[in-house]
């Protein structure tokens, strides 16, 4: 499962750096969406609610403090998304087609360690 998951970021990943059109992705009205939901888990899905369980039983009394945290980055976070919009005409197309090449090198980067842990505890369990 972890293989396939690696395989399908990779391709996308690829697929952002090194368009097959000369366009960015995003500029293509047809074929395949690429949705890479990266930053979702990290903002609101079990990746957050796992880190701020396991900081809130090392040191139980900050809790407050760990949950303005928490809302403060989700704050952030969809101040970002809303003004996402105006945020795209202000930087133009080249530097979005920019942005989501180094998003793409993120990516292939975030692909190929995953790649390699998995290596390793294959080999580990050897």
């Amino acid at each position: 499962m972890t293989a396939a998951g690696v395989t399908v970021l990779f391709l996308i990943a690829i697929n952002m750096v090194f368009p097959v059109s000369g366009r960015p992705v995003a500029e293509e009205g047809s074929g395949e969406p690429f949705i890479v939901p990266l930053a979702i888990p990290y903002l609101a899905g079990p990746s957050a609610l796992a880190s701020v369980l396991l900081i809130m039983n090392r040191e139980l009394n900050r809790w407050p403090e760990w949950l303005v945290s928490l809302f403060v980055a989700w704050f952030f976070s969809g101040l970002i998304l809303a003004s996402s919009g105006s945020l795209s005409k202000v930087l133009g197309k080249r530097v979005l087609i920019a942005i989501e090449r180094l998003m793409g090198m993120l990516l292939v980067a975030i692909a190929i360690q995953m790649v390699m842990a998995g290596v390793a505890q294959f080999v580990g369990t050897l």
